[in-house]
């Protein structure tokens, strides 16, 4: 008996669907009975489905690692830098301190605010290209001032760096810095020179002595007889 065209039309085969479907490109031989070739077409829009979704998954995945690194126009941290911001922060801390333009404590302060935004950065980006270098710079500079509290802080950024991007130079770096020791910097002398004379008041100026000019001599009056009235000078002769 022959078999009506829609006991002949082909489904997707429950067979090959572990291969080819995932590809788009089973094709199965003819349902010989409606119910299974329709109860087939549904496992194979099941799968089909799933495969969407796969896709869907595997496009997030492609699309998270193109921006793994964080963007220009991101801010972050208190002071909303940008990654690019923190960098040339550490860079112009560094030059300002060793130049003594700032004192320890002032570069730490600034210092602290600026791996505040890059804290925040990093839990932002773990993956950021940009983050080992900056870590470790920033650990370097810590590694300069004195005190127990900047030891403690250029410490805890050898170890992420070293622990979160092993196979970098910068992990390599870290890792001899942890191995040779962070010790505690003394407080430089050339910081406790300037705090002494910016808290030293400047000594006045002395007073410059004006020369005062000689006082003019007073011409000197003649001494007229008493009751005697001087008359004017060129004044004509009395007549008698």
């Amino acid at each position: 008996m022959s078999q009506s065209p829609i006991e002949e039309a082909p489904f997707l085969s429950e067979k090959r669907l572990g291969s080819e479907s995932k590809h788009g490109l089973a094709f199965a031989k003819p349902c010989r009975r409606t119910k299974a070739g329709i109860y087939g077409a549904a496992q194979a829009l099941d799968v089909g489905a799933t495969w969407v979704n796969q896709g869907v998954f595997a496009f997030a995945v492609l699309l998270a690692q193109t921006t793994i690194d964080a963007p220009a126009d991101r801010y972050f941290g208190r002071l909303q830098m940008s990654s690019l911001r923190v960098r040339y922060e550490t860079m112009q801390l560094k030059k300002r301190y060793e130049t003594h333009e700032l004192l320890p404590e002032e570069t730490e302060h600034l210092l602290v605010l600026t791996q505040d935004s890059f804290d925040s950065w990093r839990r932002a980006y773990p993956e950021d290209a940009w983050l080992p270098s900056t870590g470790y710079e920033i650990a370097q500079l810590y590694a300069e001032l004195p005190g127990g509290t900047a030891r403690t802080r250029a410490v805890t950024l050898y170890v992420y760096v070293k622990s979160q991007f092993p196979k970098t130079k910068y992990a390599a770096e870290s890792r001899d810095a942890l191995h040779r020791g962070v010790s505690v910097k003394p407080d430089p002398a050339w910081a406790r020179e300037k705090r002494a004379a910016m808290h030293t008041p400047a000594p006045s100026p002395s007073p410059v002595p004006t020369q005062t000019p000689a006082s003019a001599p007073t011409p000197s009056s003649t001494s007229s007889p008493a009751g005697a009235t001087p008359s004017p000078k060129g004044s004509p002769p009395a007549y008698r």
